[in-house]
This record gives structure tokens, C-alpha cells and sequence, in this order.
């Protein structure tokens, strides 16, 4: 069994992944740029409906040294929007490159202000089997 690990470093822009308790890739970020892809572990925005002035922009991921990973889209305002993920706003976190039967997979840290919803999906070759 191979226990993996993805996570932002505490109050820092450090992405790492562990395997089995060794850490096998890290990337460092920029503030309010995009979160980076660590190794097998791949971050992006969906893009969501804006509308209005926002329509045309293309949503992607920020990083912040306190608050962690969200989204900025067409329709933030302000910077302070752009720290987390609205609700027509979709976070993907890919892991690629694993066969396995049966996975576990736990989420250690989640905040919201007003319901976050959370999904695990499942593909096979760019099916969805299971969610």
C-alpha cells in the first residue's frame, strides 16, 4: 500500500508531495500567482460562468501565503475575492500516474463561509466512473 500526501506547507508558498512519509516532490510558488503543479499532483480552475465585464476572462488558481489555494475569475472584484473558490467556481486537484483498486482519500483542511461542497471524482481513460 503507498500512502500519499499533497498539501501547502504551513504559512508558506511551498507545495510538497510525500510518499510513504518521504518527501518525493516540492515546489515553491509565488504570491497571488498561480499554485504549481507538484509532480503527479496537478492544480487548476474549471472555468466558471461569469458574466457581464468578466465574461471573456479565463478563471486560474492563486496562491496566498495565509489563506492558501483559491481561484480568481472574471467576476472577483477586489483582490480579497480572490483568495477563495465562489460558489460557480470549480478547483480541480489531479493525481495521475497511480493504479489502484481502492483508495482512501482524506481531507485535512477545508474553511468556508458559507458551504463548501466537496467531490471526489473517479476517471478511467477520461470517463468518470465513479463519484
Amino acid at each position: 500500500m503507498t500512502d500519499l500526501f499533497f498539501g501547502l506547507k504551513q504559512n508558506s508558498l511551498t507545495l510538497q508531495t510525500f510518499q510513504s512519509g518521504v518527501l518525493i516532490e516540492q515546489q515553491d510558488g509565488e504570491q497571488n500567482l498561480a499554485a504549481p503543479d507538484v509532480g503527479r499532483f496537478r492544480i487548476f480552475a474549471v472555468d466558471s460562468a461569469d458574466t457581464g465585464s468578466g465574461a471573456g476572462f479565463v478563471d486560474r488558481t492563486w496562491l496566498d501565503r495565509g489563506e492558501g489555494i483559491g481561484i480568481v475569475d472574471g467576476n472577483d472584484g477586489t483582490i480579497r475575492d480572490r483568495k477563495g473558490i465562489a460558489g460557480d467556481e470549480v478547483l480541480w486537484i489531479q493525481v495521475g500516474g497511480f493504479q489502484t483498486k481502492t483508495a482512501t482519500l482524506t481531507l485535512d483542511s477545508l474553511s468556508s463561509i458559507d458551504g463548501a461542497q466537496f467531490r471526489i471524482s473517479v476517471f478511467k481513460l477520461g470517463i468518470e466512473v465513479d463519484s
